[in-house]
């Protein structure tokens, strides 16, 4: 929202989605109220709107910075799909042949997960479309019949998602597309989506935070020690000293838990 506001954007294209650990598997939980526990993965679903056109956009990344190795594997199984679907969508494709395959593609991975052993019983863990119109409303005119055939100019969703309720693990990867002569355009191609870019990124905001959470501490002890020493500046100086080192504290820490 700071972002958003930052930037001049006033509306929202719909209500946004924050769902962690188990109420990711809610396809659109927005009571935004639980505890965020460490170990989870968090679901964001959400989108700005801009001279009254909409975007629409799912990230979900771990919460303390790292995948454990199971999160990985379901991740990077959407992922692949993900990709896929967007190398595929050219104009003339009709979106129900799309979603058909991206149907397929979502059951294999499910079969190479563990998770089912028939392609018949992927609405287990898979139960909506692989996307939408988007436009001047998130959920764009579009056939009734959902035979729409794509064509240049059209921009499009791309959501696949896998859901494991029994794990607490849900994890959707939603990119906008406009559809080009020859195939499409990604509109989110800046916004990270592999683990690793993810970790990464993760990383170095837990060391900044960590060095900003020392700060405050080092604020609090100096204007502690003024008190005591009835000396601001030296309270505070040594407080700067004690909060840079708490800082460093937490940022070693977090390096640790990654390597």
């Amino acid at each position: 929202e700071f972002v958003c506001r930052s930037n001049g954007i006033k509306d929202y294209a719909f209500k946004t989605i924050a769902a962690a650990g188990k109420n990711a598997t809610i396809l659109h939980y927005v009571d935004n109220n639980s505890e965020i526990k460490d170990g989870d993965l968090i679901l964001f679903d959400l989108g700005a709107q801009n001279n009254y056109y909409n975007a629409d956009i799912t990230r979900t990344f771990p919460v303390n910075g790292v995948f454990s190795e199971r999160q990985k594997e379901v991740y990077n199984a959407v992922l692949r799909v993900n990709e896929r679907v967007i190398k595929t969508i050219k104009p003339g494709l009709e979106y129900k042949e799309l979603n058909k395959m991206a149907t397929e593609w979502i059951a294999e991975e499910c079969i190479n997960l563990g998770l089912i052993k028939d392609k018949k019983e992927v609405s287990k863990y898979y139960w909506h479309s692989i996307g939408h119109s988007l436009g001047l409303d998130t959920h764009d005119i579009s056939n009734k019949d959902r035979n729409t055939i794509f064509k240049e100019g059209m921009v499009w969703t791309v959501e696949p998602g896998i859901y494991i309720e029994e794990e607490s693990i849900g994890i959707r990867i939603e990119d906008d597309v406009l559809i080009t002569s020859d195939g499409v355009q990604v509109l989110t191609k800046d916004m990270i989506k592999t683990v690793e870019d993810i970790e990464e990124f993760m990383k170095k905001t837990n060391k900044y935070n960590g060095m900003i959470y020392g700060m405050c501490i080092g604020v609090g002890v100096g204007t502690a020690l003024g008190v005591v020493f009835n000396h601001t500046i030296l309270g505070l100086a040594i407080g700067l000293g004690v909060g840079m080192f708490v800082g460093s504290l937490f940022t070693n820490k977090h390096d640790d838990d990654i390597e």
